[in-house]
């Protein structure tokens, strides 16, 4: 029993050693242009949303079909109607493929991405204020199209100390381009307030000066729109020789190609997968250990009964000497 318990310790450790790599390596699905595949499948566990961090071309010397140190890469920005669901497909894009970066040629395309749970989303027409250092937030309905009319606002305050940084995640308003938006996102960013509508590409950031944001969606159309999805976190101060201007905030909308994310999502998926496997690994030895004492009673039984039907057997075979010396006439 002690060498079998010892076997269920050594399986645990393998089986967490895998989990915990996996946490740290992330979620990621890549392919060789070679191959010839049409789409990439990023998959999450039930009631987790698919968040895309970044997508891009990459040249490996050696031939493999996903990133390794010092490969030659070039980003890829485009809107992904699936983010936020269970599961993405991803189209390969071919037009770039053999394209040239300085002295390298493309020959494998790589998605990585993130599994957020659901729970861990605030609806920003049910929710008035967030303090916490760092969240999600969507429409209502996300990732299903947005029922309006509507107009919410809400209201993100973090530490004095610390500024708000906030990530476009996906964003679909209805909006024709220079025309007035009927569906938009404001952004109060403190000293001057954004507009924004129709689409945006995956991972847009906007920097605040301030520890305060206040958000308001308007919604004029009636579910022709998917809606919106955003991240916050809360950052170090901004020296005052890198202060952005009002400038910078109207014309400058760069993503963050290293966007600082919130991992326990992944964390909660991969001790989901830990508690899971030693589960099993339990239950296994649990029935192992049943089967064995079944066996070993119904062996002690059987021998019982043996002993039992000997002994019987000697005290008959002892009482029919007893009753033929009794009936020996001297």
């Amino acid at each position: 029993m002690a060498r079998l318990f010892s076997w269920a310790i050594v399986l645990f450790a393998v089986f967490l050693y895998f989990d915990i790599c996996h946490l740290v390596a992330g979620l990621k699905v890549s392919a060789c242009f070679k191959d010839k595949k049409d789409s990439l499948n990023a998959t999450c566990p039930s009631n987790y949303m698919v968040r895309i961090l970044r997508s891009f071309y990459g040249h490996s010397s050696r031939g493999s079909c996903s990133y390794e140190a010092n490969d030659c890469i070039q980003e890829d920005e485009q809107n992904y109607p699936c983010m936020g669901r269970e599961f993405c497909l991803v189209n390969i894009p071919t037009s770039k493929t053999g394209q040239r970066k300085g002295n390298c040629s493309f020959n494998y395309f790589q998605v990585e991405y993130q599994c957020v749970n659901r729970s861990e989303v605030r609806k920003i027409c049910t929710t008035k204020q967030l303090t916490d250092p760092s969240g999600y937030i969507s429409s209502d309905r996300y990732p299903n199209n947005v029922q309006g009319p509507i107009t919410c606002q809400l209201n993100i305050r973090v530490e004095p100390h610390r500024k708000i940084q906030l990530y476009i995640l996906d964003m679909d308003l209805k909006g024709e381009r220079n025309k007035n938006c009927t569906d938009y996102l404001d952004l109060n960013l403190g000293i001057n307030t954004i507009t924004i509508c129709n689409r945006s590409v995956n991972e847009k950031s906007f920097p605040t000066s301030k520890n305060e944001l206040n958000l308001t969606l308007k919604v004029a159309s009636r579910g022709k729109r998917k809606g919106l999805w955003l991240y916050y976190e809360a950052i170090p101060p901004l020296k005052v020789t890198e202060s952005p201007t009002v400038k910078n905030y109207q014309q400058h909308y760069q993503s963050d190609p290293k966007p600082q994310v919130n991992n326990s999502a992944i964390f909660v998926a991969a001790t989901a997968g830990v508690i899971g496997t030693l589960l099993f690994i339990l239950i296994t030895f649990l029935i192992f250990l049943v089967f064995k004492i079944q066996i070993k009673k119904k062996r002690q039984k059987v021998y019982s009964n043996f002993i039992i039907q000997n002994q019987n057997r000697k005290n008959t075979s002892h009482n029919q000497t007893l009753s033929n010396l009794s009936n020996i006439e001297i």
